[in-house]
């Protein structure tokens, strides 16, 4: 897909160069300039004015864990360069000869050496060192269209008429309404240059018109500097791109380059006598102008400074350089924009390099900072206490936890809590699970109850079971017998789930919540499976085996179980035989009451008979794993 979109892009550019390209001629010979631009010259290098701090320099993460890398909490200073140029206007009844003079702002980017990677799948202790690299750019004022501000903070818009903000192509971006939606910008002396490229991304309210003022005809401004002075990059009902320069010279691209109502990259580049015009990556035009441009009036984005011609749709990312871009970085540019990234990840302050903002023509030197040390350990016990740095500083923020803890009075202590991967400040709730086996399947169900206060939605509760010493594995997906993945604060679900394996009392099983919300901190249930089997009889009253043996019931709660329907094994219920039994007959929620025997609690639910006090027959056999 690349290499096509890359052969297309210059397919279309050779089109381009043979086709739109015009420059108007003298008797067939190029005019002689006569505004003679000399070239930038660096006057002041950008250094150091102070150094910076990260936000931390010490990391702890534990194996296969993804690194946070450090950030700025302080930022280095840097003393901006400057350039100037000498510029000679020889024309006739213009002979002057002045300097340019312009700041040259920079960049920063936060590297380290060597480079941290997203993780590691051993444990080691790591070093490296960090800095931030300044690097001189080209751009001078930048606005984003997310606000009426300047990114750099020396030239901030003022909204006049119909202004508001919109879905951008990067961000968001200036919304113009075509009737006097405009944006003034102060007449700034570093502004005020021969040479330049003012790049930005345009989008048309409509495919027929450009402006709503019936006053301006059927073109629009997209960028002005002045108003019978400067110049003026429009756009035409039929969507061709001019620049104007004094109100008495234009030169205008041949064909429509800005059809339909989509985003397009406009960039026009001044570089001596010669304007350039690029559209989405493709030179579309060149023409020669030799006059002194004037500035006696402010600039304004999207229309006239004193209003008229006001564009109809959305700019974005306006931006003015102090060097005529090239045609590599205006695909650089280009291509961020489709991406929607843009030419900075985050903003200029970030940190992050803003790679594609394009280098700046005349000084070219990097400032350096040096941030110091940064230490990432591994999956180390640097106390020897059996708990690893990293568990403890994730859960505690410290190193001074006790193995034999239980914070959370859950009875699982913290090392117990670190080698199942549980949480040591959530209280595991203990519930104890039915098993009734049918051929070569074995169903288990059981009834939780969220405690949390917080209600769960979405995602899903899965059942996962380890050994000491491994990795928590995925053991089942549970099925409720309600909404899955929601649980009310309160609330009490009826989970199952089916297994073939014939060793699962001697398995240890938490409950987990994966999903929307409340991962972290969402119920976990340590699930105890004991080994024996029960039916539950007319709502209420469990017996036991070895009184049972496998009926198919139809339904769709609960599955398959077992019943006898021998009347000898249920004495005294007076009750008809269990083969009659509906399917869906068991009670929602199973009996909860505590069993002193089993050391039962609120959190513990626990099956056995409780359809009257003399039938209360507590489950019999151990309960595997579980902890009293």
């Amino acid at each position: 897909m690349k290499q096509s979109f890359k052969f297309e892009r210059l397919a279309l550019l050779a089109i381009g160069i043979l086709t739109a390209i015009t420059i108007p001629t003298a008797n067939g010979n190029p005019p002689p300039p006569c505004n003679a631009v000399g070239g930038w010259s660096c006057s002041q290098q950008l250094t150091l004015n102070s150094g910076g701090t990260l936000d931390k320099n010490v990391i702890t993460v534990c194996v296969g864990e993804t690194i946070v890398k450090p950030t700025l909490a302080t930022r280095p200073t840097f003393n901006n360069g400057s350039k100037s140029r000498n510029v000679t206007i020889n024309c006739p009844g213009q002979g002057s000869t002045f300097t340019e003079t312009v700041p040259v702002r920079h960049v920063s980017q936060l590297t380290f050496y060597p480079a941290i990677p997203t993780s590691f799948n051993s444990p080691r202790v790591f070093t490296t060192t960090a800095k931030v690299t300044a690097r001189p750019i080209s751009l001078l004022q930048w606005w984003k269209g997310e606000s009426t501000a300047e990114e750099f903070g020396v030239n901030h818009a003022t909204a006049f008429g119909g202004v508001s903000y919109g879905p951008g192509r990067v961000g968001n971006g200036f919304v113009l309404d075509g009737y006097g939606g405009r944006l003034q910008l102060a007449n700034s002396a570093e502004l005020r240059l021969q040479n330049f490229s003012i790049e930005m991304w345009v989008k048309r309210g409509s495919a027929t018109q450009v402006t709503k003022n019936n006053a301006s005809g059927s073109d629009a401004r997209l960028f002005t500097y002045g108003y019978a002075d400067g110049y003026s990059l429009g756009i035409t009902a039929s969507g061709n791109l001019y620049f104007t320069q004094n109100n008495t010279f234009t030169t205008t691209t041949p064909g429509p380059v800005l059809t339909g109502t989509g985003f397009h990259h406009v960039v026009v580049t001044k570089s001596g006598t010669l304007i350039s015009f690029y559209v989405n990556g493709l030179l579309r035009h060149t023409a020669s102008c030799d006059q002194r441009i004037w500035f006696n009036s402010a600039p304004a984005i999207g229309g006239l400074p004193v209003g008229g011609k006001n564009f109809w749709g959305t700019i974005d990312e306006v931006s003015f350089y102090s060097c005529p871009l090239t045609l590599q970085q205006i695909l650089n540019i280009y291509g961020s924009g489709l991406s929607g990234a843009g030419k900075c990840l985050t903003s200029l302050a970030s940190g992050d390099g803003c790679n594609l903002i394009p280098p700046d023509c005349a000084c070219a030197n990097n400032a350096e900072a040096s941030l110091g040390t940064v230490t990432i350990n591994v999956g180390i016990d640097s106390d020897n206490d059996q708990l690893l740095d990293c568990w403890e500083v994730n859960y505690f923020g410290n190193l001074a936890q006790n193995p034999t803890g239980d914070p959370d009075n859950d009875t699982l202590t913290n090392m117990e809590e670190q080698e199942v991967k549980s949480h040591p400040n959530v209280k595991e709730h203990k519930v104890i699970g039915h098993k009734t086996t049918c051929g070569d399947t074995t169903y288990v169900y059981f009834d939780v109850s969220n405690l949390t206060g917080t209600s769960i939605s979405g995602g899903e509760f899965k059942l996962y079971t380890w050994a000491t010493g491994q990795t928590r594995s995925l053991y089942s997906t549970l099925q409720p017998w309600s909404a899955a993945g929601v649980m009310p604060s309160g609330n009490t679900r009826r989970f199952s789930f089916t297994t073939t394996d014939t060793d699962i009392t001697s398995k240890t099983f938490v409950i987990l919540h994966e999903g929307a919300t409340q991962n972290e901190a969402s119920p976990r249930f340590q699930v105890v499976v004991r080994d024996e089997t029960a039916l539950l009889l007319n709502n209420t009253t469990f017996i036991t085996a070895p009184c049972l043996e496998c009926l198919n019931c139809d339904g769709n709660a609960p599955p398959p179980i077992a019943v006898q329907s021998r009347s000898e094994c249920y004495p005294n219920t007076g009750l008809t035989p269990c083969n009659s039994l509906p399917c869906g007959t068991w009670p929602n929620p199973l009996p909860t009451l505590a069993d002193p025997t089993r050391g039962g609690s609120p959190q513990r639910n626990n099956f056995y008979a409780a359809s009257s006090p003399a039938q209360q027959v507590p489950l019999t056999g151990p309960a595997s794993g579980f902890k009293n």
